[in-house]
């Protein structure tokens, strides 16, 4: 049984007059039963109905829901705000916290399958027509658009300066192998280039690129080959080169560096084997093509002509050889009480009338041989203040390592006012840094032996000359 508050429906009838208290009875007579009742004011306390039933208050416009009980209690509210005044066409209500408000925006009424929705103007909502495969694009003013997807597979997405983006023309491989390299295979197809291992790239004839694998062998350079694409030769080639080496083929197909010389000249031997040698003497010529020293010569090696610089010849005629050393030297001053009694004493030689090279020691009497050769070696003596006791004596002539020459004499007999002359020469051969010097030695009397000398000439003198 159904029933309104004022006019109570029936199964089996409908009533017109207001509701009595009895009817209300009636109509809780069933739990099940849902009323809905009108009454002016909350029911609450009031009208007694079964659980869930509804009231509704005519002056307020509040709706009353029976939550519990079948007597007056248990009513609860369920709203109390009324229903917005409709806005504008296509506007809808939208919950600003507190109320239900309609928006400022319109939105169509109907959309056609997989339109999407975008803002076409300020606060209008419109429907955007999709595509096939296509792309959500924007033109230069923002404005989206579908972009609907190429016929061909392969295609890009490609910016366009100032407008919406576009598909390219040109199609692209999908998936890539590790290392491939991307080329036009034909107009507007861009297809994969397999690489190869060390490899460089060249082109066909016709411009066709691909990847020439690097050689097994070191050294070998790449070559062009007229109309065909590019290729490693088969001979080697050093990877560094010495300056001015030239390359020749040591072996077949394998190029190596030849080492220069200085002045030299190419030459093969009985092989073929080519090397840098010095030039041979040309008939009528010479190889030297310079002077080392002003005034200097040319002299055969064994092999060729070249610049000698031991000895010069000036302008005069006179040679100069720095390698071929001389020496004439004296007693300058009067040597006194230096032998007589068997000493033996090392000639100073205090003055020198020329040398070559400076290799005689004056405080000394050392001579230091400057080159090895053989040596001219000539020694005078006077000797004075001897006496008839002296009986003996020895001139000699020595180095470092030996006496070279030894002149053994009597003056006693032979004395004039006490002076006696000796004197002795050798050929040596000398190696360098070696030295000569010349030892006297008189006995038989007192220690009052000495060596002269003479305003108008040296009377005792020492001669060395290289002379080979």
């Amino acid at each position: 049984m159904a029933g309104v508050e004022k006019n109570i429906i029936f199964g089996n009838g409908f009533k017109l007059q207001p509701s009595s208290a009895g009817d209300i009875a009636i109509t809780n007579h069933l739990a099940t039963d849902i009323s809905i009742i009108s009454v002016t004011g909350s029911p609450a306390g009031v009208v007694s109905a079964n659980p869930s039933s509804l009231s509704f208050d005519l002056a307020s416009g509040n709706i009353y829901r029976k939550s519990s009980a079948t007597d007056a209690t248990g009513w609860v509210l369920l709203n109390n705000t009324p229903v917005p005044a409709a806005g504008g066409v296509g506007t809808i209500l939208r919950s600003d916290g507190a109320n239900w408000v309609a928006t400022t925006s319109t939105y169509p009424n109907t959309n056609a399958i997989s339109t999407l929705l975008y803002a076409s103007a300020a606060n209008v909502m419109s429907a955007l027509a999709t595509a096939n495969n296509g792309l959500l694009v924007t033109s230069a003013t923002g404005v989206p658009s579908i972009l609907a997807g190429p016929a061909a597979t392969g295609r890009v997405l490609q910016s366009n300066a100032a407008a919406a983006p576009s598909f390219s023309t040109t199609t692209y491989p999908s998936t890539n192998a590790i290392n491939t390299l991307l080329y036009a295979s034909a107009a507007n197809v861009m297809s994969a280039l397999a690489t190869a291992n060390n490899g460089l790239l060249v082109t066909s004839a016709t411009g066709v690129p691909s990847i020439l694998a690097g050689p097994a062998a070191t050294g070998r350079v790449l070559q062009s080959n007229a109309a065909a694409a590019p290729s490693f030769s088969t001979t080697t080639y050093p990877s560094t080169n010495a300056i001015n080496t030239l390359l020749y083929a040591s072996a077949a197909n394998v190029m190596s560096a030849l080492p220069t010389a200085n002045n030299g000249v190419l030459f093969t031997s009985g092989t073929g084997v080519p090397s840098i040698g010095t030039a041979p003497i040309i008939v009528g010529g010479t190889n030297a093509n310079s002077f080392s020293t002003s005034g200097g010569n040319v002299v055969y090696n064994g092999t060729s002509l070249v610049t000698y610089a031991g000895n010069t010849t000036n302008a005069s005629g006179i040679k100069t050889n720095t390698n071929q050393p001389i020496l004439q030297a004296y007693v300058s001053s009067a040597l006194t009480n230096v032998t007589g009694d068997g000493t033996l004493y090392t000639v100073v030689f205090g003055g020198v009338s020329f040398q070559q090279g400076s290799n005689y020691a004056t405080g000394t009497g050392i001579y230091t041989v400057p080159v090895t050769g053989i040596y001219a070696v000539t020694v005078n003596l006077t000797i004075n203040n001897l006496t008839v006791a002296n009986t003996s004596g020895e001139l000699r002539i020595c180095t470092n390592a030996s006496t070279i020459t030894r002149k053994i004499f009597n003056p006693g007999p032979v004395l004039t006012g006490g002076q006696f002359s000796i004197n002795d020469a050798c050929f040596i051969t000398l190696t360098a840094t070696q030295t000569i010097f010349i030892n006297i030695q008189v006995s038989g009397g007192a220690k009052t032996a000495g060596l002269v000398t003479e305003s108008f000439g040296p009377f005792c003198y020492l001669s060395i000359q290289k002379i080979a």
